[in-house]
């Protein structure tokens, strides 16, 4: 009997930690070291991605976030437009090694009015400084805080 996406996101949130909207904006907060992976295709980011959030399609989860995530204490807080997508995620990060992996299952329109919505698409890399990701452009110039980017 073939599984549903359905099966398969139920099955996944039973190995990983799911949060509310409000739960992931405390451990955000909360934590020293906290990356936010919109996980959603790169098209729906493009017109409207969160403050503070990195994009990397559930697709390329294994082959991009070690190089932008290389410690395995980080927090890590995934999303997408309703909670499937970031719930597989998580679980793929999980499998991978990543510690503290929480998946935001709530829909994207509360996600973004407890996060904000951040600028528009930068083409950057990702170091991870304290409470935020600090975020370097291509020519090298930096911006950290609540300046956004996306990561394809």
């Amino acid at each position: 009997m073939l599984k549903t996406a359905a099966d398969l996101i139920a099955t996944a949130q039973t190995k990983i930690k799911c949060v509310d909207v409000d739960a992931a904006k405390k451990i955000f907060q909360q934590s020293d070291n906290v990356v936010i992976i919109d996980v959603r295709e790169t098209e729906s980011a493009n017109k409207s991605k969160l403050n503070d959030s990195i994009n990397i399609s559930r697709g390329l989860i294994e082959m991009k976030v070690p190089g932008l995530v290389p410690e395995a204490d980080i927090v890590i807080l995934t999303h997408c437009g309703g909670g499937g997508r970031a719930s597989m995620a998580a679980a793929t990060l999980k499998e991978m090694g990543y510690k503290n992996v929480y998946a935001i299952t709530a829909k994207y329109e509360d996600i973004k009015k407890a996060f904000g919505l951040g600028a528009q698409q930068l083409d950057v890399t990702v170091h991870q400084i304290g409470h935020h990701v600090q975020l370097a452009d291509a020519v090298g110039s930096v911006q950290t805080g609540s300046d956004p980017s996306d990561v394809t």
